[in-house]
């Protein structure tokens, strides 16, 4: 299974670019709005079988490598992290990957991002399961 399956655009982020390109008088969006939103069509479309359950080759590729590649692009798992996303990754069914994307992106959408930044190693970084909860469900019913 290719990496690539397991990466997607926040819903917000979607949102945001569909409101900014169909905004103003001009109905039609730029070409690179219109590339940004075909690109996420399929996800959009099949979103609830894009989430994927809990993987041994994700787990593997989340407590040995420091990076991985979706669609060309790098992503850092970062080393702190781990233990949270391992805990809530089976809290919420969902693929080790998928949701150390979710985390991280909860992290920097709450303003929490500097608690990875400034952590000393063998921290442990804790997370409010309800807002994880609200999130995965929010990315989930786009």
């Amino acid at each position: 299974m290719s990496l690539d399956t397991l990466w997607w655009t926040s819903v917000g982020q979607l949102h945001a670019q569909l409101q900014q390109a169909c905004g103003g008088d001009e109905r039609d969006p730029p070409d690179a709005s219109k590339k940004q939103i075909e690109g996420q069509l399929d996800f959009v479309l099949n979103s609830l079988s894009s989430f994927r359950a809990q993987s041994d080759g994700s787990k593997k590729l989340l407590l040995n490598e420091s990076k991985v590649s979706f669609k060309g692009k790098k992503f850092a798992i970062e080393a702190l992290l781990r233990p949270a996303t391992v805990k809530l990754s089976v809290l919420l069914d969902l693929d080790e990957l998928q949701t150390h994307i979710l985390l991280k992106r909860w992290l920097k959408d709450s303003g929490q991002e500097a608690l990875i930044e400034g952590a000393v190693p063998g921290t442990q970084v804790a997370f409010d399961l309800d807002a994880m909860l609200q999130v995965q469900h929010a990315e989930r019913t786009c």
